[in-house]
C-alpha cells in the first residue's frame, strides 16, 4: 500500500511538472523565434541575425563594435543557433509523436523530443555565459537578457526530458534482459 501511494504521488507530481514545464518552454521557443525572424534584432553593418547584438554607448541602436567582437558574435550565435535548432526539433518531434499510431515510432519521437529538450537550454545558456565573460559583464542590451530568459525557460523542460530519456533507456534495458 505504501509503495502504491508513493508511486501515485510520483506519477501525479511528474505529470504536474511535465504540464508546468510546457508553458515556459513554449515562451522560450517564441522568444528565440522572434529573435531570429525579426529584422529589429539584426546588426545593420554586418547583417548578423539573431539575438546577439549589443549597444554601443556612442550611437543609438545595436551595432557591432569591432572585428574581434564580430568574430565573438558569430561563435556565440553557433550556441544560439544549435539551441534554437534543438528547440525546433523538439517541438516537431513532440507534435509528430501525437500524430503517429505505432507505439515504437511514438517512443522514438518522444525520445528524440526529450533528448533535444535536454540540450537546447544549456546550449543557449552556454552562449550567454561566453558572451557575458567576453564583455566582462557590461554593455549587454535587452537582446542578451531576452536570450538568457529564453535559455532559463528551457531548463525545466530539459530536466523532464532527462527523466524521460532515463526511463525509456531503463525500460529498453530491462526488456533486453528479460528477452535473454
Amino acid at each position: 500500500m505504501r509503495r502504491f501511494v508513493g508511486d501515485v504521488l510520483y506519477d501525479v507530481g511528474h505529470e504536474a511538472l511535465c504540464t508546468f514545464t510546457y508553458l515556459p518552454w513554449i515562451v522560450g521557443v517564441l522568444i528565440l523565434s522572434t529573435g531570429w525572424m525579426s529584422p529589429y534584432w539584426q546588426v545593420e553593418s554586418e547583417k548578423v541575425s539573431g539575438l546577439w547584438t549589443w549597444r554601443d554607448s556612442t550611437t543609438w541602436g545595436f551595432v557591432v563594435w569591432n572585428a574581434y567582437r564580430t568574430d565573438l558574435i558569430r561563435w556565440v550565435q553557433v550556441y544560439e543557433g544549435l539551441g534554437f535548432l534543438l528547440s525546433s526539433l523538439s517541438v516537431i518531434s513532440s507534435l509528430t509523436a501525437v500524430c503517429v499510431t505505432e507505439q515504437s515510432v511514438i517512443n522514438f519521437y518522444k525520445l528524440l523530443a526529450s533528448a533535444c529538450s535536454m540540450f537546447d537550454g544549456p546550449l543557449i545558456l552556454a552562449g550567454c555565459i561566453v558572451f557575458w565573460v567576453q564583455l566582462e559583464g557590461g554593455h549587454t542590451g535587452p537582446s542578451f537578457w531576452l536570450t538568457l530568459i529564453a535559455g532559463l525557460l528551457h531548463v525545466p523542460r530539459g530536466m523532464v526530458g532527462m527523466n524521460v530519456v532515463w526511463k525509456m533507456l531503463s525500460q529498453q534495458r530491462e526488456q533486453g534482459l528479460h528477452e535473454n
